[in-house]
Formats: structure tokens, sequence, C-alpha cells
């Protein structure tokens, strides 16, 4: 069975900058559906279409 949806907790954490510029480009070339949890807002941007904040138990998007 193949997944349908791939989750990334923190997904950039520890990677060097060609580490994660790979990863990047893994995953815009890939018409897959992800759920990036991150605080890293610069790599959020880069590879979603849609994204939602929760914040003090509330999730805005």
């Amino acid at each position: 069975m193949k997944p349908v949806c791939y989750l990334f907790d923190e997904p950039s954490n520890g990677l060097d900058e060609k580490t994660k510029e790979r990863l990047l480009q893994y995953l815009t070339g890939n018409a897959k559906t992800y759920l990036i949890v991150s605080h890293d807002r610069d790599f959020i941007e880069k590879t979603t279409d849609k994204v939602y904040l929760l914040e003090k138990g509330s999730i805005y998007s």
C-alpha cells in the first residue's frame, strides 16, 4: 500500500544548505500531498501551497 500523504516534522532541522536544497527540489518536484510541521518559514513558503498557523489552541489559514 502506497502512502497517500507524507508527514514531515521539522524536515530542515540540522541539514546543511546543499542537503536542504536537495530536499526542497524533491518536495517541489513531486505532485504528492505533504503535511509539513516546521518553524522554518522560508522552507514552508518554498514547499507549500497552503499554510495553517496553530496558535494558542486555534488554527488559522
